[in-house]
């Protein structure tokens, strides 16, 4: 199994089904995660970033629908288990950390309540000593074992965000998707809670999918990053080659966008107009009415994913492999 990856999505599609037809958030997306390794999926809101995550799981629910592709976890397709067998994997070979660790807690249990709970569904394991991995897994992120008498509440945002990495943790699983696990944050608490984040995954070896619409946040720590627009990979690249030389117009407008800690200071530069409608996408390219770089090539035909590099690829008709 050694060269086997640890996860493989293979030409992954997602519809939403409307009265008025299916709507396509996901379209044909393909990429590997190695073991030990942190890859950042980027892009705005509706970009397709969080329905890939719950697709990886299939804990997506109605109107959404897996209608094409493959996951495949150390070989075996995810979107070929039955019930029994994705009730094993999930929590125990992928788990999630969300974005809104208030609502992602039961506001009427207690922290050691939530965390037990885990444990003794998925673990044939006594109260005592799932009691005692608890306070174990709050030692681990940080968080005084006192704590599992709290209830959600009672607990900054910064140590609920630590509480659900806690939880994510539960299984010892070896990949675990973060989704945009530090937004409403304050630049500190975010900062810690990264930190953790990273010491966690040299600690124990994890590998993470980290799921943001922060390019600085990402850059911190990502192995590579992936950017999505309108459902579809339009580049994917190892962090440090995406920042020094992006390729596709969409990824130079994100990383003009936010603020470098580094280098002489310029002017910020925003990404004109909005993202496309997904039920009324543009023929061609679907980027090209915000590109000021569209030729008449990207009016008619729809850029496809290639090589122009080692391990650096982009979908877009102004570049050269």
């Amino acid at each position: 199994m050694a060269d086997v990856p640890l996860l493989a999505v293979e030409d992954l599609v997602v519809e939403y089904m409307t009265p008025s037809g299916p709507v396509r958030a996901v379209d044909a997306v393909s990429f590997v995660l190695a073991r030990g390794e942190v890859l950042g999926l980027v892009g705005e809101s509706g970009s397709g970033k969080s329905t890939v995550a719950q697709a990886l799981a299939r804990i997506l629910g109605p109107p959404a629908m897996i209608t094409a592709g493959r996951v495949l976890f150390e070989g075996s397709d995810v979107l070929a288990m039955h019930e029994d067998d994705l009730r094993r994997f999930r929590w125990r070979k992928m788990s999630f950390v969300l974005q809104s660790a208030m609502n992602a807690l039961c506001p009427v249990l207690t922290i050691g309540e939530q965390i037990i709970d885990v444990l003794v569904t998925h673990e044939r394991t006594s109260a005592r000593a799932a009691r005692e991995r608890a306070a174990h897994l709050l030692e681990l992120v940080g968080i005084d074992p006192a704590r599992l008498t709290s209830h959600p509440h009672e607990l900054s945002g910064g140590m609920r965000q630590r509480v659900g990495i806690a939880l994510a943790l539960a299984l010892d699983p070896p990949l675990i998707v973060m989704d945009e696990p530090t937004t409403a944050l304050d630049v500190v608490v975010q900062h810690e809670v990264l930190s953790k984040i990273a010491e966690l995954k040299e600690k124990l070896g994890l590998s993470v999918l980290f799921i943001t619409h922060d390019m600085s946040i990402v850059s911190q720590f990502a192995t590579r990053i992936g950017v999505l627009y309108a459902g579809r990979l339009v580049e994917m690249a190892p962090t440090r080659e995406l920042f020094r030389a992006p390729r596709h117009p969409y990824t130079k407008g994100l990383l003009g966008s936010f603020v470098s800690l580094h280098g002489p200071r310029r002017r910020l530069a925003g990404i004109p107009g909005s993202p496309p409608d997904l039920r009324r996408l543009p023929a061609g390219c679907a980027f090209r009415a915000r590109c000021a770089e569209a030729t008449a090539r990207c009016a008619t035909e729809a850029p496809v994913l290639r090589g122009i590099g080692e391990d650096h690829s982009t979908a877009c008709h102004l570049v050269s492999p």
